[in-house]
């Protein structure tokens, strides 16, 4: 990808972010810049410069009734891609698309590098059990379904992703057998759904979205976001976790740190096909 195409799509994504948190602060949702996105905000004022797309955290109760009630304030070129409203959704998460440009998933050695849309995503954020052998079981069910999902989908899944030996054996099963005439990937996304909804982020040490590309370590102290912050992100501000630090170091370590080249192109996740006469 070139740096003009990524430059394009951190303005079309910037665009989505700014729509997005319009219509949650106008209805007094909440929301916060999520994983990488919070982190390009205090590192580099923005997007990761080698990075290509955008999260929010949304909490369970403001996720639930943006869509509900607030999604057909976005203009119309968006598209809300979510399971319960679109069966061709791949992901659990909520994806705003811009149906201006076209772009291609680029996963190293996927199959499935169909067209899409440029998209942000919306991640919702549960409790999970206090106890810790309680909230042990409860991540494995939770990773049990999605690895349901994923077998449903076998050739979506990315190949140059990190895996442990069990992983590596279950992905080579999923390929070698047509499991996706077998899941039904969207009853295994309702199932995950009810799961995720049991416990509330107001009673739970630890919160997070288990859905997301870390999975477990997606989960931090749920003391972070008892308070919301305004953090500038580009020209504009938009809120953040109250304690920034803490969460970041939770989930990255050195966060500051500059990573590896590898690790920095295993960060591409989009390329441009066309911009459909879009004005961006």
């Amino acid at each position: 990808m070139s740096d003009t195409n990524l430059d394009i799509i951190h303005t079309i994504d910037y665009e989505m972010l700014k729509a997005v948190v319009r219509i949650f602060d106008n209805h007094n949702l909440k929301y916060f810049l999520l994983a990488g996105t919070l982190l390009g905000a205090v590192r580099h004022g923005g997007f990761i410069p080698w990075d290509d797309d955008a999260d929010l955290g949304v909490p369970r109760e403001s996720y639930d009734i943006f869509l509900e009630k607030y999604t057909n304030e976005l203009p119309d070129r968006y598209k809300v891609q979510h399971f319960k409203t679109d069966s061709s959704a791949k992901y659990y998460v909520t994806r705003i698309l811009d149906t201006n440009v076209e772009v291609r998933e680029v996963r190293d050695n996927a199959e499935d590098t169909a067209k899409t849309y440029a998209s942000i995503d919306l991640f919702p954020i549960d409790g999970t059990p206090n106890a810790r052998v309680v909230r042990k079981i409860f991540i494995w069910r939770v990773m049990f379904f999605r690895m349901l999902a994923s077998m449903s989908q076998s050739n979506n899944i990315d190949m140059s992703r990190k895996r442990n030996t069990i992983e590596r054996i279950m992905v080579r099963f999923a390929k070698a057998i047509p499991f996706n005439k077998i899941i039904n990937r969207n009853k295994v996304f309702n199932i995950i759904d009810k799961l995720l909804k049991k416990y509330s982020i107001e009673n739970s040490r630890y919160v997070g979205s288990l859905m997301g590309a870390y999975r477990e370590r997606e989960l931090f102290p749920g003391e972070c976001i008892k308070n919301l912050k305004k953090i500038k992100f580009r020209d504009a501000f938009f809120f953040a976790p109250g304690d920034t630090d803490l969460y970041l170091k939770w989930l990255y370590g050195e966060y500051m740190k500059i990573p590896s080249q590898s690790e920095i192109k295993r960060k591409r996740h989009f390329e441009i096909i066309e911009k459909n006469k879009a004005k961006i």
